[in-house]
C-alpha cells in the first residue's frame, strides 16, 4: 500500500538518521511512514520495527531483499539448475549434481520447522546437513529500537536456529550429521546500530560451541561460519559494490562472494572437516588491525 498507515499513539516515531541509515530505506520512498520497517519475507510485504502493523512496502527494490520472487516450483528449477552446473570445487564426498525440494518454512514457526524437517526425511529418507542460514536485521541506534523489533531479530536470527537445530537434532544424530550456523563478524565484535544483531549472532556463536561439546558423543559436529561483507544484491544498493566487481584470486579485499561463503560451508558439511568440531570460521577477507600506535 501506498498510502501511510493510520496515526496510532503507541507507535514510536524513529529519528531521521535511524531511517536513512535503515537498509530497507532504499530510494527514500520509506521517509513518509518516518519510521523502521523490517522485511520479514523476500516479497514486498513488511513489518514495521516499531510496531506490530504490517502492510505493503512501496519500494519493490529495497536493499537486502530479492526483487525477483520464485514460487516453490520455479525454486527448485533454479536450485537445479546449480546443482546441474560443473561444481566449482569438489570437496570430497560432495561432487553434485543433486536433487533439490523447495518449502517454504518460517523459522520462527516451531510448527513449520517440523513439517520442514519432516518433508525433508520424507522426500530423501534422513537428513544429514543442517544449514542455519535464515537471518533478518534493520539498522537503528539502541534507544531507537522497540521491544517488538528487538525480539523479531533475536526471533530469526538466535530463537530460529534453536527451532531447527532442536528438530533436526534426531535424524542428524542417526546419520551421524552435521550443523553449520550462519553468525556474523557482528555477532564476535559488535556492531554500531545493530545492537540485536549483534546479540543474536554472539548468541548463536556461543551456542554452536555449547552444542558441539553436548552433541559430540552422538555424533554430531556443529560449526559455524561468521562472514564479514559480502556482496549481495542488498550490500550493492547500500554500497554500490557488485559481485561482478570482484575477484576471489585478490587477497587484499574486505568484501567476499557468496559462493565463498558456501565453499566454506561445503568444506564444514564434508569429510574433510571431520577433525573441525565447535568451531567458528570468520571469513572477513584481511584482518582490521592497527597498523601503527597512535600518539
Amino acid at each position: 500500500m501506498g498510502d501511510e498507515p493510520p496515526d496510532d499513539p503507541n507507535v514510536e516515531t524513529a529519528t531521521e538518521a535511524a531511517v536513512s541509515d535503515h537498509p530497507c530505506y532504499g530510494d527514500g520512498s520509506h521517509k513518509e511512514f518516518g519510521r523502521i520497517h523490517l522485511p520479514v519475507a523476500p516479497d514486498c510485504n513488511v513489518s514495521c520495527g516499531y510496531c506490530d502493523r504490517r502492510f505493503d512496502c512501496p519500494n519493490e527494490n529495497r536493499p537486502g531483499v530479492s526483487s525477483e520472487v520464485l514460487s516453490p516450483d520455479d525454486a527448485v528449477d533454479r536450485v537445479g539448475e546449480i546443482l546441474d552446473a560443473e561444481p566449482r570445487i569438489t570437496v570430497a564426498g560432495f561432487a553434485g549434481p543433486g536433487e533439490a525440494l523447495a518449502i517454504e518454512c518460517d523459522v520462527t514457526d516451531r510448527e513449520a520447522v517440523e513439517a520442514l524437517v519432516q518433508a525433508t526425511v520424507e522426500e530423501f529418507g534422513g537428513l544429514d546437513i543442517l544449514v542455519n542460514n535464515a537471518g533478518a536485521s534493520f539498522m537503528a541506534g539502541f534507544d531507537d529500537i522497540s521491544e517488538n523489533g528487538w525480539k523479531t531479530i533475536v526471533d530469526i536470527n538466535l530463537h530460529g536456529t534453536y527451532h531447527c537445530t532442536q528438530a533436526a537434532g534426531e535424524h542428524l544424530a542417526e546419520s551421524g550429521g552435521s550443523v553449520i550456523n550462519l553468525a556474523s563478524v557482528a555477532g564476535q565484535q559488535g556492531a554500531p546500530y545493530m545492537s540485536h544483531y549483534a546479540a543474536a549472532k554472539a548468541g548463536v556463536i556461543n551456542l554452536t560451541t555449547t552444542l558441539a561439546h553436548e552433541w559430540a558423543g552422538k555424533g554430531v559436529r556443529v560449526n559455524c561460519i561468521a562472514p564479514g561483507f559480502v556482496a549481495t544484491p542488498g550490500v550493492e544498493t547500500q554500497m554500490g559494490i557488485s559481485a561482478g566487481e570482484i575477484d576471489r584470486e585478490t587477497v587484499d579485499r574486505r568484501i567476499g562472494l557468496s559462493e565463498e561463503i558456501a565453499d566454506i560451508a561445503q568444506f564444514l558439511a564434508s569429510p574433510a572437516s571431520s577433525y573441525v568440531v565447535g568451531e567458528t570460521v570468520t571469513a572477513g577477507g584481511v584482518p582490521d588491525i592497527m597498523e601503527s600506535p597512535e600518539v
